[in-house]
């Protein structure tokens, strides 16, 4: 199981440098690995296309298999697309980041993320489970659970945050506070056939909050739209 998770490290820090090669080396530093292991997982994920090596003093890059992967249907892939553009449009209309994320087995994972600076990375990790108490999208996905699974993961977080203070969430779908500051707003979308996602915006004083909400409800009736129009192609 150690190795699995030393594999899976390895590969998800090379996904998340964007196409810039990692040393073995340097990969080995970041992630405490032995360096003659570190080399040895990442040989071995070269040869089956996940990786490829560009050259000795480059190292490693992702390979062809990771798209190849990603190209193929599954209901992730049908919401990232199906978010992607209505995510965009209201990205440009806050001026702010707008994400959509889903619900892993310990935390939410990103779908899509459009706005930013130039330069804006997206996220520098792949699953976030620390903020889920803190953010729109997070609350939002743990409404999305039932009573049980809720309790069990708040269970697991250091939060005084409870089970019934999210059930008006399930209910309404909607979200609206402030966190360290910052309003924070988001919609949670639910389509049968589908997991669960949310999508989470924060707020600033240029934007009504009124209009952002209306927005918001725009976008959320878009994606499930385009989910509902491939679903029935399908």
């Amino acid at each position: 199981m150690k190795s699995l998770q030393k594999t899976l490290d390895l590969l998800e820090l090379t996904v998340l440098q964007s196409g810039v090669p990692l040393t073995p080396s340097r990969t080995a530093e970041t992630l405490g690995l032995n360096l003659v292991t570190c080399s040895r997982i990442l040989g071995e994920l070269a040869d089956r296309g996940y990786l490829e090596r560009v050259s000795l003093r480059e190292g490693y890059r992702t390979g062809p298999m990771i798209q190849s992967l990603a190209l193929r249907e599954d209901p992730y892939r049908r919401l990232a697309l199906a978010s992607a553009g209505p995510v965009a449009e209201l990205a440009e209309f806050l001026r702010m980041p707008v994400n959509c994320c889903t619900l892993s087995g310990s935390g939410r994972i990103m779908l899509a993320l459009q706005g930013g600076s130039p330069g804006f990375i997206p996220w520098k990790r792949f699953l976030f489970r620390e903020d889920m108490t803190t953010t729109a999208t997070g609350r939002l996905l743990l409404a999305s659970m039932n009573d049980r699974l809720c309790r069990k993961f708040l269970a697991g977080l250091k939060t005084d945050l409870t089970v019934p203070a999210l059930r008006p969430l399930r209910e309404s779908g909607r979200i609206d506070f402030f966190c360290d500051g910052i309003r924070q707003m988001g919609r949670l979308i639910r389509v049968a056939g589908f997991p669960a996602v949310a999508i989470g915006f924060g707020v600033t004083g240029s934007v009504v909050p009124e209009e952002a909400a209306e927005r918001a409800d725009r976008t959320a009736e878009a994606i499930v739209s385009a989910l509902t129009e491939n679903h029935r192609a399908c």
